[in-house]
């Protein structure tokens, strides 16, 4: 998650079990993007990398990030 329209960067994700039971987890944008991302215009020309892990049997576990980068690598092209 980039960015939150709470004041402290807090979203809620939704869990469910096979069971059927539900939960919402309360998770936190990082600080240092909710300061970066405060305005809409700052997604226009937002670059990243993606890195997600490939297709698998484990239903119950996903990894995977978006790697922005620093302020030092951008400066290096």
């Amino acid at each position: 998650m980039i960015s939150s329209a709470e004041q402290l960067g807090g979203f809620y994700v939704e869990t469910k079990n096979l069971d059927g039971e539900t939960n919402l987890k309360l998770k936190l944008v990082s600080k240092d993007l909710v300061r970066s991302y405060s305005e809409d215009s700052s997604y226009k020309n937002i670059q990243g990398v993606l890195n997600i892990e490939q297709p698998n049997n484990r239903i119950y576990k996903f990894d995977g990030n978006f790697d922005l980068p620093t302020s030092e690598s951008s400066n290096k092209d």
